[in-house]
């Protein structure tokens, strides 16, 4: 399957906020209230690495706006540019979002959730059986598992061993021992990931068994590519979020990391 590139920074549903502003829309009169922002020239927006300007269909600039310490965005051109289907219902004043891909549109807000540590909401997430964590593309035999309960009693000061420590420079390594908010901040640099691949693997560096712990599983992958183009092979990560199927939804059944070792 291809390699899906979008990704909405803070998740789409932070830009309802925005669609007050140039978005193509026709609104009511209801509800309105005039405000003093200012229009931002100086803001660069990239979009999978490449530059992005929010335009109108006609090719007409969508000027970015600052208020009260904020950067708002035209709601229409940037969902649209992730694939996102955006609409207007006249009668009830509402914006309408739909993502075309409901795996990534969950993927993202599990993300969202990790990068707030917001761990009541990431329950809701959460496959019945539980979640295991890898801090390494390989599922080990005591690789910790959190059911839904648990991930929603979480304090930011509790303190775990993640796994072993890829890192480590001797092989005596105790495994990564810190705090849950500690160890989910690992994860934030992926918000920001400039490629995502669904159920492909964008790179890969040591073995995994992510089929054989979950056979049926699909898996959304979050890469940032090496910091020097010239060196492929080296300084390069991702996270892949792992889910299963449900009825009603994809659950969150599994997370790891996969990155260079020499």
């Amino acid at each position: 399957m291809g390699t899906k590139k979008s990704w909405v920074k803070g998740f789409i549903a932070g830009f309802i906020a925005a669609a007050i502003l140039s978005t193509g829309l026709a609104y009511a009169n209801e509800g309105l209230s005039a405000i003093t922002a200012f229009i931002n020239r100086g803001l660069r927006i990239t979009y999978n690495g490449a530059a992005f300007k929010p335009q109108e269909a006609d090719g007409s600039e969508i000027p970015v706006l600052s208020y009260n310490s904020r950067t708002y965005l035209p709601v229409r051109a940037v969902a649209e540019k992730s694939g996102v289907y955006v609409d207007y219902n006249e009668k009830t004043s509402e914006v309408i979002l739909k993502s075309e891909n409901e795996l990534l549109n969950r993927a993202n807000l599990v993300l969202h959730n990790l990068k707030y540590k917001d761990y009541k909401q990431l329950s809701t997430l959460v496959y019945k059986n539980g979640v295991t964590i890898s801090p390494h593309p390989y599922f080990e035999a005591d690789a910790i598992k959190f059911s839904p309960a648990q991930i929603a009693a979480l304090k930011p000061t509790d303190i775990f061993n993640w796994g072993a420590n890829m890192w480590a420079e001797s092989d005596d390594d105790n495994g990564i021992v810190c705090t849950v908010d500690e160890y989910f901040t690992r994860y934030e640099e992926y918000m920001t990931a400039p490629y995502i691949g669904i159920n492909n693997y964008i790179n890969r560096g040591l073995d995994t068994n992510l089929f054989e712990v979950f056979p049926v599983a699909s898996f959304v992958e979050y890469y940032i590519p090496p910091s020097n183009p010239d060196i492929s092979h080296a300084d390069w990560s991702s996270l892949r979020l792992i889910f299963i199927k449900t009825v009603d939804n994809f659950m969150l059944t599994g997370i790891l990391q996969d990155f260079f070792t020499t």
